[in-house]
């Protein structure tokens, strides 16, 4: 059976802030500076306020188009790989045969690079597909939790094959195959169903 990989990213911790954030927080800063100002001298400078909110409005208009072209930030390093085979799982050079595996898990596994993503902070909206979370759970009750790559050449989706024999071995749960796989029809899950009964 071909090995089906992912890429594993270890974030960096910590709060990243892009440059046109930083634009934004300088000049909504001044905009307080000036109206403070404003208030507590005898200074009049209502003028420079409103232009100064004006230029601040008008850097939230540009920026928000810019961010909706704009690929996200990756935000730490790649480090090893998920490898996904027949008779073991093998996680950044870590391997782990089928009896020692009690359950896999995917948290936020439709991140995929390249993607238009919804954002309220004002950064870019191309994701950079990494987001996604694996989770292996291990019958001694420990776990190995990383965060991976998808693209839309290399993403879960397209292991169905590996990923139908795991269920079957009962360490994917039917639901969570079902996502993955973007099931979602009743009439489609059942012909699915069927499909699989004698797989592999």
């Amino acid at each position: 059976m071909n090995q089906n990989k992912l890429k594993i990213f270890k974030k960096r911790k910590g709060l990243y802030i892009y440059p046109l954030q930083w634009i934004l927080i300088l000049e909504f800063l001044l905009c307080l500076i000036i109206y403070l100002l404003d208030q507590i001298t005898d200074l009049d400078l209502k003028n420079w306020i409103f232009l100064a909110f004006g230029l601040l409005i008008m850097s939230l208009i540009w920026i928000e188009i810019k961010n909706q072209f704009t690929d996200q930030k990756e935000i730490g390093e790649f480090s090893g790989e998920i490898v996904f085979l027949d008779n073991l799982i093998e996680v950044d050079n870590q391997k782990f045969k089928m009896n020692e595996i009690h359950k896999l898990d995917f948290l936020n596994a439709s991140d995929i690079q390249g993607r238009h993503k919804i954002s309220y902070s004002f950064e870019p909206r191309l994701s950079h597909g990494l987001d996604n979370i694996f989770i292996l759970r291990l019958k001694n009750d420990s776990e190995i939790r990383v965060n991976f790559l998808q693209t839309e050449w290399q993403r879960l989706k397209k292991f169905e094959e590996i990923l139908i024999i795991y269920h079957q071995r009962g360490i994917l749960h039917w639901l969570t195959l079902l996502d993955i796989l973007g099931i979602q029809d009743y009439k489609k899950i059942q012909e699915f169903k069927n499909q699989i009964k004698n797989y592999g």
